[in-house]
């Protein structure tokens, strides 16, 4: 059995168990006016598919080479290790799950900050012909 142990992270459910991701993102939805409680099946999905997002990652963070040795009768043969498999297929369900909810990443970190002096500028520069 793998242990997997999770770093501190501002994304849901980073070292979170199920219900504290799905609390997360029903506060995601309620801030954004979105919450209903007909959401729960999508909202269990996108908690289940974020936790198998930060599973697979952290055990691909543990790997030294991204192929595996698969075996059959034929012999050897190096094969992508299904731990990137698995987290392209939850990062896809992330996805899937946030547009379904029609939850944005600006609905997850916020706003964006106000622009400082360097974006200011580069504004002024960008409208020079």
């Amino acid at each position: 059995m793998r242990e997997v142990i999770f770093e501190k992270s501002d994304f849901w459910g980073m070292g979170k168990k199920i219900d504290k991701i799905k609390e997360a993102i029903i506060g995601d939805l309620r801030a954004s006016g979105l919450y209903s409680p007909c959401l729960n099946i999508q909202i269990e999905s996108l908690a289940g598919a974020v936790l198998a997002l930060r599973i697979a990652t952290a055990d691909i963070e543990k790997l030294k080479t991204s192929r595996a040795v698969e075996k059959s009768k034929y012999g050897e043969k190096p094969v992508p290790d299904p731990a990137f498999r698995i987290q392209r297929d939850a990062m896809a369900e992330v996805s899937k799950q946030m547009k379904q909810l029609n939850l944005t990443v600006l609905d997850i970190v916020g706003r964006p900050e106000v622009p400082g002096p360097i974006d200011e500028l580069t504004a002024k520069l960008d409208t020079i012909q």
